[in-house]
């Protein structure tokens, strides 16, 4: 009897340790943050392309570790992929629901996209997680305070002022249509 149950905790064990479940064993950690250190020393060099990479790589070896997904979400925004950004932070926050940076950070990239319910929605979220962190709440707040501003103006106006907004990011902003 005493034998079964070994091998039954041994079988749920390994069912909850298995590489899909997001742990892995410890040679797969030290190759996933080699492989992350690398991806940030490519980031920190401009080499976006071989960041994602690196990135990627790290993420298949350890699924469930969220700084990986935020620095590959900041690689995405550099390479205009706002798609990839936007999915790589919404990752994040599922890793870690409080993570306020991510929060801000879904919050500004849906107000590039000009998606403004979803931008509010994200810089509230953020403005709930972000006890404790003075710079973060005053920056969703500036993020509301800015969104209740564009909202209260016209259209072209606010078509203007999401134009601007993408210019200064660097991002290429859509023509205006008047």
């Amino acid at each position: 009897m005493k034998r079964y149950a070994i091998w039954i905790g041994l079988v749920i064990a390994g069912l909850f340790l298995s590489p899909e479940s997001g742990f892995c064993s410890k040679p797969d950690m030290g190759k996933a943050l080699r492989f992350k250190v690398t991806g940030d020393s490519y980031l920190k060099q401009g080499k976006t392309e071989l960041a994602i990479r690196e990135y990627q790589e790290a993420i298949e070896r350890t699924p469930a570790y969220a700084a990986t997904y935020f620095n590959l979400a900041i690689a995405y925004y550099l390479e205009k992929n706002m798609a990839g950004a936007i999915s790589a932070l919404e990752k994040v926050i599922e890793l870690n629901p409080l993570d306020v940076e991510a929060h801000y950070n879904l919050a500004c990239l849906w107000l590039y996209q000009k998606d403004l319910s979803k931008a509010k929605s994200y810089f509230e979220k953020a403005k709930g997680c972000c006890d404790g962190n003075p710079e973060f709440a005053s920056l969703t707040r500036q993020g509301l305070e800015y969104l209740d501003e564009i909202q209260n103006i016209d259209s072209s106006a606010q078509a203007l002022a999401l134009f601007l907004l993408q210019f200064q990011q660097g991002l290429t902003p859509e023509p205006i249509a008047f």
